[in-house]
């Protein structure tokens, strides 16, 4: 690496930390400056449609805002991807007490899942994909 570039991101994963920090951020309404004074200890739990190693970089952003943050991360799911699958482990989620749940709203069957986390007080956050009649209701 080039001493030009060492003011800037000099490795794959600190880009992958910065763009997926900055979706966190992004969805949960911080401004990056505003990341010392997020306020008391929180619970952000990601819940995607299917395990995979197909969002590791929104893993590495999460986990990280989560270290930066003084938040807890966890993350769950089912490898086997099923609109049931996935309401259950949203379900789980809110059960664990989750004060911010990130998932998507792939399918109308999430919506009463949706619902009953809001209504428990958990901020539902949808992430990567979201059908915007379903997230209307």
């Amino acid at each position: 690496m080039s001493k030009k570039s060492e003011g800037f991101i000099s490795s794959r994963r600190q880009l992958l930390v910065g763009a997926g920090l900055a979706a966190v951020a992004s969805q949960v309404g911080l401004a990056s400056g505003a990341l010392a004074a997020v306020g008391p200890k929180r619970k952000l739990i990601w819940v995607p449609q299917a395990l995979g190693d197909w969002d590791t970089a929104f893993q590495v952003g999460a986990k990280d805002f989560c270290e930066l943050a003084g938040w807890e991360y966890q993350r769950t799911g089912n490898p086997t991807y099923s609109v049931e699958n996935h309401v259950e482990q949203v379900n789980n989620a809110i059960a664990a007490k989750a004060d911010v749940i990130l998932t998507e709203l792939e399918s109308p069957g999430l919506v009463a899942s949706f619902q009953r986390g809001a209504d428990q007080g958990v901020t539902m956050v949808i992430a990567d994909q979201g059908i915007e009649e379903e997230a209307a209701k």
